[in-house]
C-alpha cells in the first residue's frame, strides 16, 4: 500500500510533497514490525547497515568520487561548491554512524543501534539544509523583487518572459505579467486553468509577445525577466543576473545592441 502511494504520485504530473504523507503510517507499521522481529538478533540487525554506512561514508569522503557524484547530479553552477562540501560532511557522519553500528552489533545492544540508524537520515537532511536553503534564497522571488526595486525603484514595471517566478506578485505588491504564447511556462494550476481569463482582464496578467513589443515601444516596460538562455531582439540590454534569472532593461542610445 505504501509503495502504491509513492509510485502513483511519482508518475503523476501534478503533485506536491505532502501528497505522499498517507504512506508514512504504513511505513511506520512495517518498520515497527521489523524492529520487533529483529529485537532478539541485535548483531545481525546492526552489522549489515553499519558496514553499508561505512562503505558509503568512504565513497563520499574520497575527493574523486565526490567529484564524480557532484558532476552526475548536474546541479546548477551556483551550487557546485556546496555539493562537494555537503558530500564530505555526509561521508564523515556516515563513517561515524557505521562504526557505531558495527561496535553495537558486537556488543549486542539493539536499542542504541536502532536509534543510531533511525537518526542517520534526519541528520543527513539537516546537513543538507544549509546549502539547499542558501540556493533557494539566491533563486527566490523575494531576492528577485529586491533586485528589481534596486534597478527601477518601487514603481518598476516588470514583465516575466517565458518564465513564471512564483510569489513575485506577492513580494512586489502588484501583478507582474507573464509573457507567453501558450502558457506552458506557468506552473500554477490556478493560473493555467484561468489562462484566457487572465489574458483578457482589465489588468491582464498574461501578455502575448506582440503585446510586449507594443508596450516596449511605448516605454511601458522597465525590466524584463528571463530564465535560461533567451535571445532578446527588442532593444533590451543585460542588466544583472539573480540566481537562475536574468534581468534586462532598455538599451541606452540609438547605437546600443541587444545582448544574447
Amino acid at each position: 500500500a505504501s509503495a502504491a502511494i509513492v509510485l502513483f504520485f511519482s508518475f503523476s504530473t501534478s503533485k506536491l510533497g505532502g501528497y505522499v504523507l498517507p504512506a508514512f503510517p504504513l511505513l511506520a507499521i512495517l518498520v515497527g514490525g521489523e524492529a520487533a522481529r529483529l529485537h532478539g538478533r541485535p548483531a545481525g540487525f546492526a552489522l549489515a547497515p553499519g558496514v553499508v554506512l561505512l562503505l558509503l561514508g568512504v565513497v563520499f569522503s574520497l575527493g574523486f568520487t565526490r567529484g564524480m557524484i557532484a558532476h552526475s547530479l548536474r546541479q546548477p553552477e551556483a551550487l557546485s561548491g556546496a555539493v562537494g562540501a555537503l558530500l564530505l560532511r555526509v561521508g564523515i557522519f556516515s563513517i561515524a554512524v557505521g562504526a557505531a553500528l558495527v561496535a553495537l552489533s558486537f556488543a549486542r545492544r539493539a536499542a542504541p543501534a536502532f536509534l543510531a540508524l533511525g537518526l542517520w537520515l534526519p541528520f543527513v537532511v539537516a546537513l543538507a539544509c544549509g546549502p539547499m536553503l542558501l540556493y533557494a534564497e539566491e533563486n527566490s522571488s523575494r531576492r528577485l523583487a529586491v533586485e528589481l526595486r534596486r534597478l527601477g525603484g518601487d514603481g518598476v514595471r516588470a514583465a516575466a518572459l517565458t518564465c513564471f517566478p512564483i510569489g513575485l506578485d506577492y513580494y512586489m505588491g502588484r501583478l507582474v505579467p507573464v509573457v507567453t504564447s501558450t502558457g506552458e511556462e506557468i506552473t500554477s494550476t490556478y493560473v493555467a486553468r484561468s489562462f484566457d481569463k487572465l489574458r483578457q482582464g482589465e489588468t491582464p496578467g498574461i501578455w502575448s509577445p506582440q503585446e510586449l513589443d507594443a508596450r516596449s515601444s511605448r516605454k511601458e516596460v522597465d525590466i524584463i525577466i528571463t530564465r535560461g538562455h533567451i535571445d532578446l531582439n527588442i532593444g533590451y540590454d543585460l542588466a544583472t543576473r539573480v540566481g537562475r534569472y536574468t534581468l534586462w532593461r532598455p538599451a541606452i542610445g540609438p547605437g546600443a545592441h541587444p545582448e544574447n
